[in-house]
């Protein structure tokens, strides 16, 4: 599934733009693409018909977002950066935040053996 999706033209405009999409694949996973106005990407200022960076956001069936370091976007990819995060979210299992992976490490290494 591609979805095609809208954002505010800037703060003082109101108008509905094309500013990004959502692919979705067979796995699941989503990745969603957005530029223009207060996204992390060149024209963040005000949204245009293109740019040279985006904003990316992968997620899982669940809407479990990949962990980009401390944040669940990644800003600034350029066109290259994104073909291999295209790639990535159609071939590979989503990775949950740092905090939800320290956590199940902390409660397996707790874990006591069953008697």
């Amino acid at each position: 599934m591609i979805k095609c999706c809208t954002h505010d033209k800037s703060n003082s405009d109101k108008t509905q733009i094309p500013s990004g999409l959502v692919m979705k694949f067979e796995n699941g996973n989503s990745i969603s693409i957005q530029w223009g106005y207060f996204n992390y990407c060149s024209n963040r200022e005000e949204s245009q018909a293109e740019t040279l960076t985006a904003e990316i956001m992968i997620t899982d069936a669940t809407g479990k977002a990949h962990s980009f370091g401390n944040d669940s976007v990644k800003g600034w990819c350029t066109a290259d950066e994104l073909a291999k995060w295209i790639s990535f979210a159609q071939g590979n299992a989503i990775q949950g935040t740092y905090l939800e992976r320290m956590g199940k490490a902390i409660d397996e290494a707790s874990a006591k053996p069953v008697k």
